[in-house]
């Protein structure tokens, strides 16, 4: 596929816990988390915890009604989070052309070593996912910053794998910023390896400053719990191409008003989320999301 028209840049994966006992390294396999099916639901297994299956990312084509954010059965979620066949059929019942695929990996734990080879696992089975469609399914590969000189073995890593395209790294390092030198050899080892794109988990205040600096301006953050915080910065205002605009106007998605502004003034374009985590995942704030899409809807942008 060469001629792309709705690529998606924030999209995910779910590596399957059983997948773990392929891709770690033999001597870790045995601390792998492992899924306990109940008739209650499925649980996942852990370093001494046991936990609800969490699908609250993994809910599309569900009613409202039908939603359940945990337990719940593995075989009832949808399959294109790890099965990349399944995935295709998806982004094609959805009109999308390619999409950037991060965030399934590596294993959250203490154990720095299981940690650490789960990072490698991770990017094998991601490569393994993307090959499948690696014009469709690109791979951003997870790139550890114990050190600059694991950061730049495993970019090396990343680099060979067919389907992966990138890698992401934490908003910051274990000590400082990566405005120490000591760092430039994994800046390097980005460009050598041709991997210009980069995905941060961000400290909400700290985005939010750096990027004022730079003139970004934030909107009004539509979730701000202590263990969730969440903006986004304001929308740019982009062209819109004539035909698109007509194809919405005749599926009556736009109206005539909406289409004329559309074309005199563009539309309200790209959004960057800015998004801080703490204690663990705890889902989302379902009534700021709705009003956040809502407030970033092109239709509804006042003319200024």
């Amino acid at each position: 596929m060469s001629d792309y028209r709705l690529i998606s840049s924030d999209s995910h994966v779910t590596m399957p816990d059983a997948a773990w006992q392929e891709y770690l390294d033999p001597e870790f396999r045995d601390r792998a988390p492992r899924v306990e099916r109940t008739d209650e639901g499925d649980f996942r297994v852990f370093e001494g915890k046991r936990t609800p299956i969490m699908t609250l990312d993994n809910l599309a084509g569900k009613k409202p009604e039908e939603f359940t954010l945990n337990v719940r059965k593995l075989d009832e979620q949808r399959a294109g989070a790890w099965d990349p066949a399944e995935r295709i059929k998806d982004m094609d019942l959805d009109g999308v052309d390619a999409e950037v695929l991060y965030v399934g990996g590596p294993l959250q734990t203490a154990d720095a070593e299981l940690k650490l080879n789960s990072v490698r696992g991770y990017n094998r089975w991601l490569s393994d996912y993307a090959s499948h469609a690696p014009d469709r399914l690109l791979g951003m590969a997870a790139i550890p910053i114990d050190t600059p000189e694991r950061a730049v073995e495993e970019l090396a890593f990343a680099a060979a794998q067919p389907g992966l395209v990138s890698g992401y790294i934490p908003l910051f390092p274990p000590e400082g910023d990566y405005g120490d030198p000591k760092w430039n050899v994994m800046w390097e080892a980005f460009l050598e390896a041709g991997m210009h794109h980069l995905e941060c988990q961000f400290d909400f205040d700290a985005a939010r400053e750096q990027l004022a600096k730079h003139g970004i301006e934030t909107m009004a953050p539509f979730t701000d719990f202590p263990h969730l915080r969440q903006a986004f910065t304001k929308g740019e205002t982009w062209q819109i191409e004539p035909a698109r605009i007509e194809r919405l106007l005749s599926a009556g998605r736009i109206t005539t008003e909406q289409a004329n502004r559309f074309r005199r003034e563009g539309a309200l374009g790209s959004h960057m989320e800015i998004l801080e985590r703490n204690d663990g995942y705890k889902g989302f704030n379902q009534t700021g999301i709705s009003e956040i899409i809502t407030r970033t809807d092109p239709r509804r942008q006042e003319a200024p």
